[in-house]
């Protein structure tokens, strides 16, 4: 496959097979066989699809809200998402429906890895109603307590057969902590991190990302951060590329940060969010539109700078199903502005 080729333009000749294999997901869900079809252009479409992940392009990935009872709706299926995207991230990886299981093996089988995130701050804001409830608890079990939440969520990879983690640390700057407060939040971040590590040495194959500040990780956790995958930038609340560019330097800046694997991070917009808090920039298009994230996220990658503008992670990317036609327009539109197909 030419480099840079995007899923809408793998191939012109299988333009109608393409079209219309949203249409034959929906049908293998209700077990009806569907009309024949030429196997060796499939086959050839996969091939093609496999060697433009694995090759040199911009990451398309995209977090998921897989649902408890498994996925009976379009809307809930991973196999319905673009065919382009490169990692999945399931919004809930415990207790995994088998339906969700078996959509993961259907969408490897064209080179898309699914995975999931865990987040240090939801284990700091666990521990913090536990003190709540008992403030007889010492420090030194805290630090027990985020070694076993995250072991215990590191542990669901293996459970389920996840292809890799994000781990997401976002953190806050040192500058005014008292000597107290500073002695307790490093203790705690090498809590995490040493954990995290840990568990990457014995999953190398495993993809591995970290999403957060990294600036405001310690310089005794940095080396981890060497070996992701990606660094996945903290903005989903920037409200210009400008903002998307900022945190990026601010990485660089601080030190020890690989810049050459920059993901940046948007969200969708929420066909019910009148207000337009969700998924938006805070400038407008030349039509004087609200400019969405996702858009203003591929054209940042787009740009050049001194640093590896690597991809993209679209949050929620399930409410973009409903939100134009065809299906997932937008994540389309974004991954296609990210990997424009060659000119003749």
């Amino acid at each position: 496959m030419k480099k840079g080729l995007r899923f809408s333009s793998l191939f012109a000749a299988s333009a109608l097979l393409l079209a219309a294999c949203s249409e034959w997901t929906e049908y293998e869900s209700l077990d009806i066989k569907t009309p024949s079809m030429d196997q060796g252009l499939y086959a050839d479409y996969v091939k093609n699809l496999k060697a433009y992940k694995a090759g040199s392009h911009k990451v398309a990935m995209a977090s998921f809200e897989n649902v408890a009872n498994g996925p009976t709706r379009q809307a809930e299926r991973l196999t319905v998402l673009p065919d382009s995207l490169d990692v999945i991230l399931l919004n809930n990886p415990d207790n995994l429906h088998a339906g969700y299981v078996s959509e993961m093996k259907k969408v490897r089988e064209k080179g898309t890895r699914v995975g999931y995130a865990i987040d240090y701050a939801t284990i700091e804001a666990e521990w913090t109603e536990m003190v709540k409830a008992d403030a007889s608890l010492t420090e030194e079990q805290a630090l027990t307590y985020i070694a076993d939440r995250t072991n215990e969520q590191l542990g669901l990879c293996d459970k389920y057969g996840y292809d890799g983690v994000v781990f997401t640390y976002v953190g806050r700057s040192t500058a005014s902590m008292t000597e107290e407060t500073l002695a307790q939040y490093s203790a705690r971040q090498a809590a995490f991190f040493n954990t995290v590590a840990t568990w990457r040495e014995s999953h190398k194959s495993a993809f591995f990302a970290y999403r957060g500040l990294a600036q405001y990780v310690l310089a005794a956790n940095k080396p981890l951060l060497a070996d992701c995958n990606y660094i996945i930038l903290e903005t989903t609340s920037a409200s210009n590329l400008s903002e998307m560019t900022i945190a990026a330097s601010a990485a660089v800046d601080s030190g020890d940060v690989p810049a050459d694997r920059f993901i940046v991070t948007t969200e969708t917009t929420r066909y019910n969010d009148e207000d337009k808090i969700y998924g938006y920039l805070g400038t407008t298009d030349a039509e004087g539109n609200a400019e969405r994230s996702i858009r203003g996220g591929a054209l940042w990658v787009g740009q050049p700078s001194d640093f590896t503008r690597a991809g993209m992670l679209i949050l929620n990317a399930q409410y973009d199903y409903y939100d134009n036609t065809p299906i997932y327009f937008h994540l389309r539109e974004a991954i296609d502005i990210m990997n424009p197909s060659p000119k003749n």
